[in-house]
Order: C-alpha cells, then sequence, then structure tokens
C-alpha cells in the first residue's frame, strides 16, 4: 500500500481481498474510523501492533493468508463483532480475545489449534463458533459459559471427551463434532432443549445417553460410522424428530418408541433406496421385548473407524457377533500353466478329435482345412453329398478287438451322420 493511504482518517470500509498483499502499513491505526477491514486471500504473515486504534472497527477478516500467530492487542478491538481467521497457520489464539465481549460470530477453522483458552469464556454475546478441521482434543470448561451460543462446530478434530459444560450452552440449535474420537456423549446434553440438528457421524460411540430424549426439538439425530448397538427407547419421545441417520453402525433392531417420532426419513444403510421402510414387530429376548425389525437389519457397522487398530477392535468384533472363517489346510501340487495351443498343434497331438472335411470346429471355432485345394476329384465327388461343416462329438468308448498287440491297428472315432 502506499504510504499516504493511511491518511484517509474518514475511511469506513476497506475491502484488499486477494490480491498478493505481503504486509500492512505500520500506522494502519490512522484509520480510525474504519468499520470494516477485509483482508482475505492474501500473504500477509503478520499484523502490526497499532491495529489497536482501531476501535470502531466492527468486521474484520484476516482469513486465507499465512498468520502463525495473533498479537495481544487484539483483544483491545471492544467493538468487534465478526472475526474471521479461517484457513491460516494458527497454532493458538491470545487469551486476550476473551475481552471482545461484543463478538458474535468467530471462525477459526482450518488451522492447526491444539487447544483454546480458558478466557474464551468471556465471548458473552457469541452466537456462532466454528472450530473445524483443527488438531483439538478437548473443548475448555469456558465453554460453558458462552450462554448465547447457537451454532457449535467442532468436526474434524481429536476430540476424544465432550465438556459435560456444553450442556450449560442453553440455546444451542445445531452441534456438529463429526469426525472425532467420541467414545460418548455427555449426559449433560439433554438440557440442551434447544437443540435441532445434532451430527456425530465418523466417531466411536458404542451407545447415546437416554438423556438425549429431553431435547425435544431436535429434528435431525445423524450417527452414520459409529460402533452404536442399541438405541436408547427414550428416543421416542422426540416427538419432532424428522431424519434419523444410523447407517454404518451395529444395530439389530430398533426400538419400537421410534414409531411415536414423526420420521420422514430412517436411514439404515447407505444403498437404501428410500427415505422409509417398512418394519415389522418381533418379540426378542426372555422378556419378549417388542422391537422393530426390518430386511435391512441385523447391522454390523465396518471393522475400522478413524485409524483404529486390531487390537481395539477384536473386542469389539466379538461383541457384535462377527465372525472369522477359516479354511482348513490343503495339499496342493504345482501346476504349470502352458501357452493356449495352435489348431495345428492340437490336430498333431489329437487327431482322433478332428473330422476330415472341407472345415472343422477347434475349441468352439470353425477353422478352415489346409489341404482343401489339394484334394483331387475324387475326394470331391464323393464328399460333394457331405455337410461342409463336421462337429466334435464325444469320443465313445469302444473295447479293443481280441488281436495281439503286436498286429493290434488305432481305432479313430468320427461323429456320426
Amino acid at each position: 500500500l502506499p504510504p499516504s493511504f493511511t491518511q484517509l482518517e474518514e475511511l469506513r470500509f476497506l475491502t484488499l481481498n486477494d490480491v498478493s498483499l505481503e504486509s500492512l502499513p505500520s500506522d494502519i491505526g490512522s484509520l480510525s474510523n474504519l468499520v470494516t477491514l477485509e483482508l482475505r486471500e492474501n500473504l500477509l504473515k503478520s499484523m502490526p501492533d497499532s491495529i489497536s486504534y482501531l476501535t470502531k472497527l466492527e468486521q474484520l477478516d484476516i482469513g486465507s493468508n499465512e498468520y502463525e500467530e495473533l498479537p495481544d492487542t487484539l483483544g483491545q478491538l471492544h467493538n468487534l463483532m465478526e472475526l474471521w481467521l479461517d484457513c491460516n497457520a494458527l497454532t493458538a489464539v491470545p487469551s486476550e480475545i476473551g475481552n471482545l465481549s461484543n463478538l458474535t460470530c468467530l471462525d477459526i477453522s482450518e488451522n492447526n489449534l491444539e487447544e483454546l483458552p480458558e478466557e474464551i469464556s468471556g465471548l458473552k454475546s457469541l452466537t456462532d463458533l466454528t472450530l473445524s478441521q483443527n488438531c483439538l482434543e478437548r473443548l475448555p470448561e469456558g465453554i460453558g459459559n458462552l450462554t448465547e451460543l447457537s451454532i457449535l462446530k467442532v468436526d474434524q478434530n481429536r476430540l476424544v471427551v465432550l465438556t459435560p459444560a456444553v450442556g450449560s450452552c442453553e440455546n444451542l440449535t445445531e452441534l456438529i463434532v463429526t469426525e472425532n474420537l467420541l467414545q460418548a456423549l455427555p449426559p449433560t446434553v439433554g438440557y440442551l432443549k434447544k437443540l435441532n440438528n445434532l451430527n456425530v457421524d465418523r466417531n466411536r460411540l458404542t451407545h447415546l445417553p437416554s438423556e438425549l430424549g429431553k431435547c425435544t426439538r431436535l429434528g435431525v439425530l445423524s450417527l452414520r460410522d459409529n460402533r452404536v448397538t442399541r438405541l436408547p427407547p427414550e428416543l421416542g419421545l422426540l416427538l419432532e424428530l424428522h431424519v434419523l441417520d444410523v447407517c454404518g453402525n451395529r444395530l439389530d433392531w430398533i426400538p419400537i418408541q421410534l414409531s411415536n417420532c414423526n420420521l420422514k426419513a430412517l436411514w439404515l444403510s447407505e444403498n437404501q433406496a428410500q427415505p422409509l421402510i417398512n418394519f415389522q414387530t418381533e418379540e426378542i429376548g426372555p422378556q419378549k421385548l417388542k422391537v422393530l425389525t426390518c430386511f435391512l437389519l441385523p447391522k454390523r457397522g465396518p471393522t475400522e473407524s478413524m485409524g483404529s487398530t486390531a487390537t481395539e477392535e477384536e473386542p469389539n468384533m466379538e461383541k457384535a457377533g462377527e465372525r472369522e472363517i477359516r479354511f482348513a489346510p490343503e495339499h496342493t501340487t504345482m501346476r504349470t500353466r502352458h501357452g493356449t495351443p495352435h489348431p495345428r498343434e492340437l490336430k498333431a497331438r489329437h487327431p482322433k478329435f478332428f473330422m476330415h472335411g472341407k472345415g472343422r470346429e477347434v475349441d468352439g471355432h470353425l477353422a478352415p482345412h489346409e489341404e482343401d485345394e489339394l484334394r483331387n476329384g475324387a475326394d470331391d465327388q464323393q464328399q460333394h453329398h457331405q455337410p461342409s461343416v463336421n462337429f466334435l462329438v464325444e469320443p465313445k468308448v469302444i473295447p479293443p478287438p481280441a488281436t495281439t498287440e503286436a498286429n493290434a491297428e488305432p481305432v479313430q472315432l468320427e461323429g456320426g451322420s
């Protein structure tokens, strides 16, 4: 940027997206009336400390750059409402970010974050938090203080446990935690009374908490590619549930209580042709529990998921009733493969299988006789009434005549006419 650029003191909106910008002027804070600053898709690596003077700034977009760290002075932008930090190389965010009490939207997706500061609890006005595609192994307990949070996306991370504090986000409507390492959901999810969309695809869940039945506004529940063997009957309390996806799990049956839901799609298999299929009621176990079954059940999930090892899977395979097929050892002999012989070689090896005529069949194909033009007229006159094609027939076993081996003559088999 030209040096005089920062003298535009009345400038309120500045958009410099995708212009190969490599640096910002050190006195960018002179643009004190700036409300919107967009610097997306450039080559920026550092932010000048003078940015703290942009006290009227409400929107800051520095996504798709090359930032590895952010200055602490970022926390002094008290009027900031939207902050876009996605698609950079950040490994951490400064704890001062918790001072942005007016922030409503924060996107830190597609970075290298390994943890979030506990001070994030200070974002009292935050409604949208996107943390997708990072390296997070846990969420801070302070996330439970984000009572205005409506959308939380933590997909494609390394979460092993979802903090129970998430149940305090009472206004949460959408929770996306796909492609993590979760083995269970906390029972506190039952406190999310406004939750409408819950997606936990491609984790390691083996069961669901019965408290999930308290999320009475839940409309979409997706559990694709987990290890769930049973669905809690409390799901039948979700009267607004209209989409349930359980593909790639290990279900034997569906609780009959699900018939109370207003389902418009129940996905049991990726090859399912229609969103809803017919079910039958059955009684199982000594207590004769009534359940729903269909031709797509029981299901067996994938043997490996999210990089699990064989030792991790073996116990689960036993529980799921997986069977291993083994073949008894057998004695094998060495065989040699030979090339397909030419019809001439076949004739030389097995002359009794080939008929003399104007044509003959070799291995299912009609082959012309090579000596047709050399035959004399007598042969033509003798065979002019015979068909031009002779078919290979199965040889008949004829007992040898009662002669000695010395004067025995070979017997040639021909197809009968």
